[in-house]
This record gives C-alpha cells, structure tokens and sequence, in this order.
C-alpha cells in the first residue's frame, strides 16, 4: 500500500471516530439512541453503527443531527425567566 493509501485511510478513520463521539454525546440530550434515530428517520441499528465508528455517517445526517440537537438545546433557553426561577426555588 502507498504512503498516500495508507495517510488517506488513517485520515478516514480519525474522521469516523470524531462523528463517533460527538453523535453518541448528542443522543442524550434527545432522548437516547431510539429518539435520535427516529428524529433522524434512520433505523437504531444504522445509528448505532455510526456511534461505535464502524462507518462515518453521511454528511447531511451529522448537519441533521446538530441542528436537532442544536434545536432542543434552544429551546430549553427559551423557558419563560418564570419558569426557570420557579424550578430554582423548588430545588432549594
């Protein structure tokens, strides 16, 4: 194998591996691994093979997945200030 096989090769797994591990930290705040596939309209199995890094996932799937996950964090700072005053009061 060239030298140019095996960077471009080296470069592709460190690349999955990155999607790996930002998909997996975005299925919590979803819901887990099932709401996030669906909210992606792929199966859990797909899913799953893009969190372990066995493939890296099509670009508009990961852009999906950020605006999904980038959504549900908005949205959770867009609470009325009442609400979020009224959760602090109760947990002192």
């Amino acid at each position: 194998m060239t030298k140019f096989l095996k960077s471009l090769f080296a470069a592709a797994s460190l690349l999955a591996c990155a999607h790996g591990d930002v998909i997996a930290d975005w299925t919590d705040p979803i819901g887990g691994e099932d709401a996030l596939a669906k909210h992606l309209g792929v199966s859990p199995n797909q899913l799953a093979v893009w969190i372990h890094d066995l493939v890296a996932p099509p670009t508009a799937i990961f852009v999906l997945a950020a605006d999904i996950v980038g959504q549900h964090e908005l949205s959770k700072l867009r609470q009325p200030q009442s609400d979020i005053g009224n959760r602090a009061d109760r947990a002192n």
